[in-house]
């Protein structure tokens, strides 16, 4: 079950699934494998910590553990579920995907 409500916590571990728009296989045709890397570099650089992650071709699920920081949870998640898309890709302006979160 997704959440659609602001996460007032600043720290815990989630479970987070982002799925592509429409469940189409973005990550595969676009090599999108590599710009998901960089951004748990980055998560990383923010001081939280990625304790386990699988990528489909069309989805992802990770298991984050976010320490206090200035940016919302649900900033960080929806920074990082834009993932540049070329303008060939199928969906370019369309919605780019969906993430749901669960608390652990």
């Amino acid at each position: 079950m997704s959440t659609k409500r602001q996460i007032v916590e600043s720290s815990g571990i989630y479970f987070v699934t982002i799925t592509c728009y429409e469940w189409m296989p973005l990550f595969e045709s676009i090599k999108g494998y590599d710009i998901v890397y960089k951004w748990f570099d980055y998560l990383k650089q923010l001081g939280h910590y990625v304790t386990g992650y699988v990528i489909m071709p069309n989805h992802l699920h990770a298991l984050i553990a976010f320490r206090h920081s200035d940016k919302s949870i649900n900033s960080v998640i929806g920074n990082g579920k834009r993932f540049p898309f070329p303008a060939e890709s199928p969906v370019s302006g369309t919605p780019r995907n969906k993430a749901h979160i669960f608390f652990l």
